[in-house]
């Protein structure tokens, strides 16, 4: 005879219980349509040691936020552990894509333009993952590989040894991004600018 578990009902105490949890609902919704959009639009090169040590001192940052502000009446332990929570998960969430889009807004130099080729390329599409191009550089010959998320209809219409030309700007933390992508259809015809 297996004994059955009582059954627990939520009920919010006053009123506004319901329209605070939708509210809350639709925040992280638009945090996370915030967070896919920064990270489609302002790809990286590469991470490099800037963004390594920007997302150090904002875990530092969010942590003393918590320890200072948020939890100034609880227990040290519970104190330190909330205030550490805090702090990965804030620059978790809101450190990482705001890196991103500050290193891109914030930058107003002249892009680089840089020629690659396609290596090879992945269309698939699903929630975690986008289509992607495998570049190689032109011109110096180095074995190092770029992979580059397109749009689907980009990567369909690519095929492995076209050129795409990027512009790749360096960041006002030093973190060099793309700013826009070209694919080179014909390129007898097309004149290549150094």
């Amino acid at each position: 005879m297996t004994e059955r578990v009582p059954f627990t009902q939520v009920r919010f105490k006053n009123p506004g219980g319901w329209p605070g949890c939708l509210g809350f609902a639709a925040v992280l919704f638009l945090l996370q349509m915030w967070v896919v959009r920064v990270w489609a639009k302002y790809q990286l090169l590469e991470f490099d040691a800037s963004i390594g040590i920007a997302l150090g001192v904002l875990v530092i940052l969010f942590s003393a936020v918590g320890w200072f502000v948020v939890w100034r009446t609880a227990a040290r332990p519970q104190r330190l552990k909330n205030a550490l929570l805090l702090g990965f998960t804030g620059t978790l969430i809101l450190g990482t894509t705001g890196y991103l889009q500050l290193n891109a807004v914030l930058d107003y130099q002249q892009p680089e333009l840089k020629t690659y080729i396609v290596d090879s390329r992945d269309c698939t599409h699903s929630r975690r993952r986008r289509p992607r191009l495998v570049l190689r550089p032109l011109d110096p010959p180095i074995a190092d590989h770029f992979i580059f998320d397109v749009p689907r209809q980009v990567c369909r219409d690519v095929f492995p040894n076209t050129r795409v030309r990027l512009e790749i700007k360096p960041g006002f933390f030093g973190t060099p991004w793309v700013s826009h992508f070209e694919v080179l259809r014909n390129v007898e015809n097309n004149v290549e600018r150094d």
